[in-house]
């Protein structure tokens, strides 16, 4: 399998850094977008993903990570040629929360099991994949949620007996 990964992150600074200075709040998520070809069907595949959380800000944060139809995870748009993936539970990370040191970074494997069946040959899916902080215990603090999005683009292993019912426009 093939991981290709895009070297930018995606993050956010509540504040503005000084002049050579990192930001003193925020998180973000790496890579901004990565994708991973020739994926069999019908079994749990580590494709060799992994995704990096950052803490920019001065105390430890619990950050939630999941994978997501990318239209419901706040993607507006994405790359041509991707439909967005039937069901997000054929991507699965091994945690969904972490704890995030100040000014640190963990990190979170990905893990796919696309069904075997002939519609999800040859095709291409994207999956909005999500890190938010989780909202501090006791209902304290402003009521606004900071969510960055990473691309996933997963391309299914291609076979050429099948018929493409079922399968979309870009497995066609």
């Amino acid at each position: 399998m093939v991981a290709a990964a895009l070297a930018a992150a995606i993050s956010f600074a509540g504040e503005p850094a000084a002049a050579g200075k990192r930001p003193s709040t925020g998180l973000g998520i790496g890579p901004g977008m990565l994708v991973v070809s020739n994926i069999p069907l019908g079994k749990e595949v580590d494709p060799n993903v992994e995704f990096e959380l950052h803490n920019h800000g001065a105390t430890a944060k619990i950050l939630v990570v999941k994978p997501m139809k990318p239209q419901e995870s706040g993607l507006a748009a994405w790359e041509k040629g991707y439909e967005p993936i039937p069901d997000p539970a054929w991507c699965r990370l091994e945690k969904e929360e972490i704890e995030v040191p100040a000014e640190g970074v963990a990190k979170v494997k990905g893990f796919i099991n696309i069904p075997d069946k002939p519609e999800n040959y040859n095709r291409k899916f994207m999956v909005g994949v999500i890190c938010e902080s989780k909202p501090p215990k006791g209902g304290k603090g402003a009521g606004i949620n900071l969510r960055m999005v990473s691309r996933w683009g997963i391309e299914t292993a291609t076979k050429a007996d099948v018929d493409g019912k079922g399968a979309g426009a870009a497995a066609l």
